[in-house]
């Protein structure tokens, strides 16, 4: 698979974020279970229709192998993310000319070279994906569970928009400084705007007086 960049959250992921991880999680957990067709895997795994629904059951196996391919990227960040490893090291015994007994080792990845370690005729890669992807699975129904909370906490709110011109400015493509300081200048005359907005707001409900000069003071 290749060296993995940094992928870590650099903020834990938000709720809705939780819930998208844990769908293709459980997709990709299904998807080999029946790729395999594993007895202890089997029994949990949603029917193939849920899986690949309109998809004709005779030519399911070709369509599993693709949606297999299509989600190793994202399910092998979802464990790095998480910290939970997905490196092993095999190994196997080979022969020279000489009838002489050599011992190759390799490392592999668990999720990146799935279809290499299927055909290797030992059900041990297969347990060590299975106790990852349900590691993986708890530590984002853990982390969700805690989102939710957080959906209520002001705080969190607060920091969401705090973050504003760093997401504008990553998704603009705009990396130079002078740039990243004109978009921050305007973001923070932005919130004394809001804020002036709101205290007037609040104000006029109170039954409190506040000049319109006061409030243009206190935004400049």
């Amino acid at each position: 698979m290749g060296e993995k960049t940094n992928l870590q959250f650099l903020r834990p992921p938000t709720y809705f974020e939780c819930k998208r991880i844990l769908k293709r999680l459980r997709r990709f957990q299904g998807l080999i279970a029946h790729k395999e067709m594993y007895a202890i895997d089997m029994q949990f795994a949603p029917p193939i229709e849920e899986l690949l629904p309109n998809v004709p059951k005779q030519s399911s196996n070709r369509y599993i192998d693709r949606e297999i391919n299509r989600l190793i990227p994202l399910v092998g960040s979802y464990l790095y993310m998480s910290g939970i490893p997905t490196e092993i090291t095999a190994e196997w015994t080979k022969y020279d000319k000489n009838m002489e007994e050599k011992i190759i080792e390799r490392k592999y990845d668990l999720v990146g070279h799935y279809f290499e370690l299927l055909h290797q005729g030992s059900g041990q890669p297969h347990e060590l994906l299975r106790n990852a992807l349900e590691q993986a699975i708890g530590y984002y129904e853990m982390r969700k569970e805690r989102a939710f909370i957080e959906l209520f906490n002001p705080l969190t709110w607060v920091a969401l928009v705090l973050r504003a011109p760093n997401y504008v400015r990553d998704r603009a493509g705009l990396t130079n400084e002078k740039t990243n300081s004109t978009i921050e200048k305007i973001f923070f005359w932005s919130m004394r705007i809001l804020f002036g907005i709101i205290l007037l707001f609040i104000a006029a409900k109170l039954g409190i007086s506040i000049s319109r000069d006061d409030v243009l003071k206190w935004i400049k």
